[in-house]
């Protein structure tokens, strides 16, 4: 009787009128165990479901004695099969037919001394009204109005052979009444223990041919059928209760997350903020079985989020998880660009982060319109010199997290080249005087874009640039001027030759731009007056500076004999034959 106390445990779970069972000897009439149930029973007030209390008693040896509580959920279902379902020597004699599930919710011990291992409640079991020597294999106890063997040692399901007395109404119970009581039970008590509602759904496969192989093989084919509510919504304080109803989903509203914990952990704040029907903390064997029955069913994944992320609310939210989770990005990318994806989904998707802290949108553009807005990735280097256009920039760590969507040419996004960086310059905030910062500036944009010079990459014409970066020196004053403006002023490129510069000292007007600050080609190719193309200009800057009187009128005006030899040297005679020849 000692052994017997941990099935006395279970064993008030579907009797209807027994409300103890307790065991002591004439010897030791303070010994022995007893099992309370409360409240009393009420059978004109019982429910469907309700919550069982159980209270026990144990003493042990020496005087120790253990109490505890068990508390269950407790589902009782009356049936009323066809005829056609009943077993054919029971249709006149069994009256009550009924199917029922218990829970155990939690179990606590009063007063017990610590050395004193607490007794674990006892395996799942197979019921009829009473234990049955039979394991449910599942984390619930099964009662059920079984037709069993005469030495209820076993419920016969075999169909095979022979068959044996009972087992089609058995298999009956097993395989149509319990599954939709199971899902019915499950609906119930996730209101009261939420997220802990897995605790109770199939775990581990059952063994072949036996109870709870029937029971789950036929409740996974009606989940997808079910409308019951049984996935409880994703908390982000798991644990913690709140007085507030427990809100669960069907399957069909239900957005599973499969994801590992490390990323599921990373991305479930973002979805909860977005009112995504969230469901976290499946169970392993729960989920293998939900994708198998369900394979289409709803879940973070790829298709899913891409259609969340074209909300204006998700940039909102995405904005702020930022802000606390850079890692977030890498996670997401890493669920919406799945290999072999459709990246046209993208199109739309507020998801694009900007080194300026916003986020942009990604849209499917042209790759033959030049026309269409883009925004670049650029280095750590390119985006501490273009700041100022930080909102068209995107990092290069976030470009490296958006391959596929950067190769593919699809979208406007496209990594920084020497084409793109008028429109980053247009940004810049005019600078007209020089200054120690904007030379600084200066300098380093030029030693970048001198040092991307690449003729497999494509041509950025400069001399359309209306920017001011180019610096120049007009009598004695320095002032900053545009590409466009270097084409149109009395202008030339400061010579290299010491002479040059002579001659250049002693025009009054005359622009002379540093080689510093311009394209390196420019300044190979104008450094000095013996180059045709530099000759030229600085005779267009003569014409430009002489007006309406006349070039030699300037010249002789401003220059003198050895001024003049020095531009008819023997050099530039071809220059000047060829320049009369044709002054264009």
């Amino acid at each position: 009787m000692d052994t017997y106390f941990n099935e006395a445990r279970i064993s008030l779970l579907f009797l209807r009128r027994i409300k103890s069972i307790s065991f002591s000897t004439h010897v030791n009439p303070n010994g022995g165990w007893s099992v309370t149930r409360r409240p009393p029973l009420d059978e004109d007030a019982k429910s469907f479901s309700e919550l069982v209390i159980c209270e026990f008693v144990n003493n042990l040896e020496y005087g120790t004695q253990i109490t505890g509580k068990d508390k269950w959920w407790v589902a009782i279902e009356d049936l009323h099969p066809a005829a056609d379902h009943l077993p054919d020597s029971s249709r006149r004699v069994m009256k009550n037919v009924e199917c029922g599930l218990a829970a155990l919710i939690s179990s606590t011990f009063d007063g017990c001394d610590r050395n004193i291992i607490p007794p674990k409640p006892i395996q799942s079991r197979m019921f009829n009204t009473l234990p049955l020597p039979i394991s449910s294999d599942l984390p619930i106890h099964i009662h059920a109005t079984f037709l069993l063997s005469g030495d209820r040692q076993s419920i016969a399901v075999d169909e095979c052979g022979i068959q044996s007395h009972g087992s089609e109404w058995n298999r009956y119970l097993l395989q149509d009444a319990l599954p939709k009581l199971y899902l019915l039970f499950l609906d119930d008590i996730g209101t009261q223990v939420r997220q802990g509602v897995f605790d109770f759904w199939p775990q581990e496969e059952p063994p072949k041919r036996s109870c709870g192989e029937l029971l789950c093989a036929s409740f996974w084919k009606e989940l997808p059928k079910s409308s019951r509510r049984l996935f409880p919504k994703a908390q982000l304080t798991v644990g913690l209760r709140q007085r507030r109803a427990a809100e669960l989903f069907d399957i069909n509203q239900a957005v599973f997350d499969f994801l590992p914990k490390s990323q599921s952990e990373i991305l479930a704040a973002l979805l909860i903020s977005l009112e995504v029907k969230l469901v976290r903390h499946i169970p392993t064997e729960v989920a293998k079985h939900l994708k198998e029955v369900q394979p289409k069913v709803k879940s973070v994944a790829g298709p899913m989020l891409r259609e969340l992320f074209k909300s204006d609310r998700s940039r909102i939210c995405l904005l702020k998880e930022l802000a606390e989770k850079p890692l977030i990005l890498e996670v997401l990318f890493r669920q919406l660009i799945p290999a072999n994806a459709d990246l046209n989904d993208l199109d739309g998707c507020h998801l694009l982060p900007l080194a300026d802290g916003s986020l942009a949108t990604l849209k499917y553009v042209d790759p033959n319109d030049a026309q269409s807005s883009k925004y670049y990735v650029a280095s750590e280097k390119e985006l501490k010199l273009f700041e100022f256009a930080s909102r068209y920039l995107v990092t290069s760590s976030t470009g490296a997290t958006l391959g596929p969507i950067l190769e593919s040419g699809k979208f406007n996004l496209t990594r920084l080249r020497l084409c793109h960086i008028r429109k980053l310059l247009e940004m810049r905030p005019v600078v007209s005087t020089p200054n120690p910062e904007a030379e600084r500036w200066l300098t380093e944009f030029w030693e970048f874009w001198n040092g991307n010079i690449d003729s497999s990459l494509p041509p950025s014409n400069i001399d359309n640039f209306g920017v001011k970066i180019f610096r120049a020196t007009r009598d004695g004053v320095s002032t900053y001027a545009t590409p466009v403006e270097f084409q149109q002023l009395a202008a030339v490129v400061e010579p290299s030759i010491s002479e040059h510069q002579w001659l250049c000292n002693k025009i009054p007007g005359l622009y002379r731009f540093n080689t510093k600050f311009m394209p390196k080609s420019l300044m190979d190719n104008e450094k000095s007056f013996h180059k045709d193309i530099s000759f030229y200009r600085f005779v267009r800057a003569l014409r430009v500076l002489a007006g309406h009187s006349g070039v030699g009128t300037f010249v002789e005006t401003h220059l003198d004999l050895a001024d003049v030899k020095v531009i008819f040297s023997r050099q530039n005679l071809n220059i000047i034959i060829n320049f009369a020849l044709d002054p264009k």
